[in-house]
């Protein structure tokens, strides 16, 4: 008998984005990477236990260790609750306001089939997730001051980079002083009173070793002198109030039926080769996870490569300073295919995109089927000084946006049997100007007086190249395709950028403005425009005229805050 722990955080998006310093920010991201990825070896080591992966034919105790998940196997139950113990009084001395959930389950190895053990604790963490205890607590009696990140009571003094001496609460006292012991080379959690971090095991204390974390930007070694930064200023490009960030979220699409393509042929198995298909199935389990976490940072690594390169093309329009050589993207989570960033509001749909393209085009082999491995991304471009939980929250229901076109379009080929492409990656984006409004179906319904109708093409579709060449998921010149698809499938983003160059050269910008005006307004008055000022004929390519209206009003939004990385194209 065996005794797994598996160790997941709630919350996450909540506790990294509870603050509008990017410095806290990122300490709150590294506390999540390092209680993940790191934390459990290094308690193990304390307790006496093997930090080597768990084969089947030796002691070690990591079951199972990858994109931003944790399992850890034990022989006895007792060692798997002193573990328990340990893991979660590091967490709680260090790391105030992180939700730690942690599941010890029992499992005959030789006995059971492990996929079915993944689901018993998915189920147990669910529940886990929706029965909190203590979800309304005091947290002050209003004798001391409030700390603007987290509304807890501040009690802690922390100089800002102004160096002015700023009352925090202890969650971002936590945030902030392991931003400083990963970045700064502090050998002190506080500095001031000479507190290192322990492992606490008994009466011994026991320092952590932090050569062995691992943060974002060791990760990520950057060419050419190029830099990450911290401040949300540099990464706005201007210190006003007019300067506008992007915050990305990104999904993996259909990767539980991936996973599940995978699972397929460990669900039958003789009773006397359970024991030995078990192991066989951690081991590729192990593999195959690997490959998905490193498909996706090997993508954004070449994206940041990218970004590298064409520096001299846009630092300008993104107003930075060639000197400085900041990379205008900070990573904020990055596990598995789950990924988050913060960019520069000019460039935050291009990055975008060309992180899309990259991760799109890569094949892994689920099983016996080859899948791409296509997301839906959701950018919400806001003013640098918008509350970041809020700016989260409509980046994270755009990229819902993009997963609900993906499906509804999988709905229609197969009911239609359409043959061709039958997955793709979707990107879907906002640019909030000052509206307080953060629901997406609101935002884009409010101005509509004259008849509901579909004002915008986004989300925009981003296919697998074929023969390296790019593709369309369905043939746009079929009418009857097109009168299946069109309502679906909006178009894809090669015609919104071949819009937008047609847009860029159009001589008077202000008459574009005024046909987004009467968009906004009037269906009819917008007919009229777009044939006074033959539109159509202004813009190369093959685009189709059924849907160009909508792709011409996203060009003209985003016109004045989208720049290309290699220059126009």
């Amino acid at each position: 008998m065996k005794y797994i722990v598996k160790v997941d955080i709630g919350s996450k998006q909540k506790y990294i984005f509870s603050s509008n310093r990017l410095k806290e920010i990122i300490g709150a991201s590294e506390i999540i990477k390092y209680v993940t990825e790191n934390l459990g070896k290094q308690v193990l080591k304390r307790m006496g236990k093997n930090e080597d992966y768990y084969t089947g034919n030796n002691k070690g105790n990591v079951f199972f260790q990858a994109g931003g998940n944790a399992m850890y196997i034990f022989d006895t139950k007792d060692e798997a609750k002193r573990f328990n113990e340990i893991f979660s009084k590091f967490v709680i001395k260090y790391f105030d306001g992180l939700e730690l959930l942690m599941v010890i389950k029992e499992f005959d190895i030789e006995k059971k089939k492990i996929v079915d053990l993944y689901d018993e604790i998915e189920n147990i963490l669910t529940i886990k997730k929706g029965n909190k205890k203590n979800q309304f607590k005091r947290i002050g009696y209003g004798l001391s001051k409030i700390c603007e990140s987290t509304r807890k009571p501040a009690g802690y003094l922390y100089k800002d980079s102004d160096n002015k001496n700023k009352v925090v609460s202890k969650e971002s006292n936590d945030k902030l002083s392991f931003y400083n012991y990963i970045y700064k080379d502090a050998m002190y959690y506080d500095e001031e009173k000479k507190i290192k971090y322990t492992i606490d095991i008994d009466k011994s204390q026991n320092e952590i070793e932090k050569d062995k974390i691992k943060s974002f930007e060791t990760e990520f070694e950057l060419e050419s002198n190029f830099r990450f930064t911290e401040k949300l200023n540099s990464t706005a490009g201007e210190n006003n109030e007019g300067s506008y960030i992007g915050i990305t979220c990104i999904d993996g699409n259909g990767m539980g039926k991936k996973f599940n393509s995978f699972n397929e042929k460990y669900k039958t198995v003789k009773q006397e080769d359970i024991f030995k298909s078990n192991i066989n199935y951690i081991n590729e389990f192990r593999k195959l996870t690997i490959e998905v976490d490193d498909s996706y940072k090997r993508a954004f690594n070449e994206t940041l490569k990218e970004l590298v390169r064409n520096y001299e093309n846009y630092y300008k329009n993104i107003n930075y300073d060639d000197k400085d050589k900041i990379v205008p993207i900070r990573p904020i989570i990055l596990a598995g295919d789950d990924i988050t960033f913060v960019s520069n509001g000019k460039i935050a749909i291009e990055i975008t995109r060309i992180f899309t393209e990259k991760i799109t085009n890569v094949k892994v082999k689920f099983g016996d089927n080859q899948y791409n491995l296509t997301t839906s991304a959701g950018i919400a471009i806001v003013k640098k000084n918008h509350p970041f939980s809020r700016a989260i929250k409509l980046a994270g229901s755009l990229e819902k946006n993009s997963k609900k076109k993906l499906k509804s379009m999988k709905s229609i080929i197969e009911k239609e049997g359409i043959k061709g492409q039958k997955d793709a990656s979707f990107i879907d984006w906002e640019i909030n100007r000052g509206d307080t409004l953060d629901d997406i179906s609101i935002i884009r319904n409010k101005n509509l007086v004259a008849k509901p109708c579909i004002l915008v093409a986004r989300p925009y579709i981003i296919v697998p190249k074929k023969d390296g060449k790019s593709q369309n998921v369905f043939n746009i010149n079929d009418k009857d395709q097109y009168e299946i698809l069109g309502k679906i499938i909006n178009y894809n983003f090669g015609n919104f950028y071949a819009v937008l160059n047609g847009i860029n050269e159009f001589d008077a910008k202000s008459n574009l403005k005024s046909f987004f005006r009467t968009m906004n307004s009037q269906e009819v008055d917008a007919d009229l425009f777009y044939l006074k000022y033959n539109l159509k004929n202004k813009i190369k390519g093959d685009i189709n005229p059924y849907i160009l209206k909508q792709v011409l009003y996203d060009a003209i939004d985003v016109m004045d805050l989208y720049t290309y990385v290699k220059g126009e194209e």
